[in-house]
């Protein structure tokens, strides 16, 4: 069944009227039909199963037939840094089928891009937004801005970062299945001594694969994947 985004979607409406890019989506791309059925959600699990019930020159109609709340338990949170944007959408595709509670792209001393402007972060979440329509995965963590490192050891829960002199091997003994986990991992030059040192002074533990040095799109998706496995949220 097809997936659509619907920001403003409420349980207090029935009749939404579908405009712009999702419409284009629908009527050129998918070639939707009367009667034909379409998943809809907006940023708060909720989700909607309905019908089509107009197509116009430049919007569809649809009606709600029931309403669903989907919970989601994810506890794992993400810090990015910025690399090229070919790489760093890759990453917000894959992340976002697996499961994330929220992204945090952030700057460190060896980040390829240290500006990015608002039209760059919504063409961010849209890449997100249809990663969940093609995953039905429908779960947004929304990018909010860029931040600092010093911002990030402010987050409230677990705090780990990887870096390649760790001692600390990755291992379910620090993780936990009820406790939120914030995860940083860096540009493909590493972090910094200094950096590593501010981050443990704030919380952070250091810790590393037994592996290779990895690209940062692969070191973000085996790391994301092998800490909801120990979480146990795969």
């Amino acid at each position: 069944m097809r997936s659509i985004y619907i920001p403003e979607l409420k349980e207090e409406n029935e009749i939404y009227e579908i405009k712009d890019e999702e419409f284009h989506h629908l009527k050129n791309v998918c070639r939707i039909k009367i009667n034909e059925k379409v998943y809809g959600f907006n940023r708060d699990g909720l989700i909607c199963e309905s019908t089509i019930k107009e197509i116009l020159k430049n919007k569809i109609v649809l009606k709600v037939d029931k309403f669903f709340k989907k919970k989601f338990n994810y506890r794992v949170h993400i810090g990015i840094p910025l690399i090229k944007f070919k790489n760093f959408s890759f990453i917000l595709k894959s992340i976002q089928q697996l499961g994330i509670k929220k992204v945090y792209p952030f700057v460190s001393k060896f980040s390829i891009i240290d500006k990015i402007n608002s039209k760059k972060i919504e063409r961010w979440n849209k890449i997100i937004i249809e990663s969940a329509k093609q995953s039905g995965n429908f779960y947004l963590p929304l990018i909010e801005k860029v931040y600092k490192l010093e911002e990030l050891s402010n987050f409230q829960g677990e705090k780990f970062v990887f870096y390649e002199n760790s001692k600390n091997y990755i291992n379910e003994k620090f993780f936990s299945e009820k406790k939120d986990s914030l995860i940083l991992i860096g540009p493909e030059g590493g972090f910094s001594e200094d950096e590593v040192s501010f981050l443990n002074k704030n919380g952070f533990i250091d810790l590393k694969l037994k592996t290779n040095i990895l690209r940062s799109e692969v070191a973000v998706i085996t790391i994301l994947t092998l800490i909801k496995f120990l979480k146990k949220e795969l």
